[in-house]
């Protein structure tokens, strides 16, 4: 797990940026997601279009990105304006992800931001990190 960002002086706003590619990605942050101490007050998702961002939207808020494929770094700086408009105008607490391309967009912007950004690598990697 990685850390960036923090700032212990700045007031809680209670809100939680979760961050993942749709799949597995998104599917281990839900489960990560409901055992985040203390409970946000509001957790949003950045995720892409489809059934399980219609499913979270059921209980928490939603933005969806355009979907951005591994190793895509034109569509990894084209998420760049909708990460820095989403982080200024939420201002969250912390940022969380579990990788894939959308999080090479939203987290260096959490940092930039000076908001807590938590990366995770994925249980199921045993030979080595992952290209985020």
């Amino acid at each position: 797990m990685s850390v960036g960002g923090t700032d212990r002086h700045r007031a809680s706003t209670g809100v939680v940026i979760l961050v993942a590619s749709v799949g597995g990605h998104q599917a281990q942050l839900e489960e990560l997601a409901e055992r985040l101490e203390p409970a946000p007050r509001r957790r949003i998702w950045v995720t892409s279009p489809g059934p399980q961002a219609e499913r979270l939207a059921r209980h928490d808020e939603v933005i969806t990105l355009p979907p951005i494929a591994s190793r895509d770094r034109v569509g990894v700086i084209r998420g760049f304006p909708a990460a820095h408009r989403l982080l200024r105008d939420q201002r969250p607490d912390m940022v969380v992800s579990t990788g894939a391309a959308i999080a090479l967009t939203v987290l260096p912007t959490a940092v930039m931001h000076h908001r807590r950004a938590v990366y995770i690598e994925s249980a199921t990697r045993s030979t080595g990190p992952s290209l985020t």
